[in-house]
């Protein structure tokens, strides 16, 4: 019997639409032959829809269409197994949609990705993928990140961290320490969001001024650091826990400002990035292939290599699924901003995965 795998994702965030996208490339990635995937939408009021359409990206071009004609659920510990029930809730009977063994979050953003969703798994009994509660709170917050960081001899840049309540009371006094304590360039990160959204570089007064007023508007607490100057960002992307862990390739992302900005990670065409990334592995496969062909000229390694198919494979292309969702929704901060001084009263947001008894953090 497949196991089923509910993958969740949307919900109340900045970053709802970034969620979108990820869920589906990971929707269509899934093994269908070992797992049943049950995609779980969650609104921007955190409604829950399942249904096939909410596994297709083209229906969010139209979400009221898409909500109409899927399926709204809750989800219910009954006799030990979390079931999906249709919503109005009418009898268990009737109302019965599904059961899950096993939840996927795909999320971004506060109140979904900051350890709120996965302490709701983990109310209802139910083994889900990723960081579990604590390790979700602490890697979504930027500030608490970087002192736990320090503490354990891990090399960061000092900062200063500032509430709005602070900026709101004496914004120039705000401006004067961080030009007193960092000095000139700096950048301006709200503290719990990701995706870039809400980050500037400010390299004067004014800018900084703008920098903070942008960043307020996405959060309560905005972190403010020097700025790195001919800053070079990998990425890697690392699976296991405290006892037992491996790291992906690093990719190097290529940024058309002097940040990596939104439109760089989920608007532009990928094309360099891409590229970048086949230039090093090739690299590295050429060292790997001279050290072997030194070790056994001809021999074992050179046939190894090309009775292997996957040899040199470039994996799935996503960025036009990227845009096609991207451009819909990224019409501007103005929409994020809103959502985002709703939800000040709100907690921040982390990231994803333990499992049961036995717990795999990533």
């Amino acid at each position: 019997m497949k196991i089923k795998v509910g993958v969740v994702f949307g919900g109340k965030s900045v970053e709802h639409e970034i969620s979108i996208i990820s869920a589906i490339q990971a929707i269509q990635s899934i093994d269908k032959n070992k797992y049943d995937v049950i995609p779980i939408y969650v609104t921007k009021n955190n409604e829950f829809y399942t249904g096939y359409e909410i596994g297709q990206i083209e229906s969010y071009t139209d979400l009221p269409h898409l909500l109409k004609i899927s399926q709204r659920v809750i989800l219910v510990n009954d006799e030990n197994r979390v079931k999906l029930f249709s919503f109005p809730f009418k009898s268990v009977r009737k109302s019965y949609v599904d059961y899950l063994d096993l939840a996927f979050p795909i999320v971004h953003g506060t109140n979904v990705e900051d350890g709120t969703l996965q302490g709701f798994f983990k109310m209802l009994n139910l083994p889900y993928v990723g960081c579990d509660v604590l390790s979700s709170a602490v890697g979504m917050d930027k500030y608490v990140m970087k002192t736990v960081l320090k503490d354990n001899d891990i090399p960061v840049l000092d900062c200063k961290c500032y509430t709005a309540k602070q900026y709101d009371r004496d914004n120039e006094a705000v401006v004067d320490e961080i030009e007193t304590a960092i000095g000139y360039p700096v950048i301006v990160k709200p503290v719990n969001l990701g995706s870039s959204i809400g980050i500037s570089k400010a390299n004067d007064r004014a800018k900084l001024f703008e920098a903070l007023d942008v960043a307020f508007c996405y959060a309560q607490k905005v972190l403010v650091e020097r700025a790195v100057q001919n800053l070079k960002e990998i990425n890697c992307a690392v699976l296991g826990d405290y006892e037992s862990a491996r790291a992906s390739e690093c990719e190097e992302p290529i940024n058309a400002d002097e940040i990596l900005s939104f439109k760089d990670k989920y608007i532009g065409d990928g094309r360099q990035r891409r590229e970048r990334r086949r230039e090093g592995r090739q690299g590295r496969r050429q060292q790997r292939h001279g050290h072997a062909q030194a070790q056994d000229p001809g021999g074992h390694h050179a046939r190894t290599k090309a009775a292997d198919p996957h040899h040199g494979g470039q994996g799935v292309p996503v960025p036009g699924l990227q845009r096609r969702v991207a451009h819909r929704f990224h019409d501007g901060h103005e929409d994020r901003r809103d959502l985002a001084q709703r939800d000040q009263h709100h907690s921040r947001l982390a990231f994803v995965l333990p499992l049961g008894a036995d717990r795999r953090a990533v």
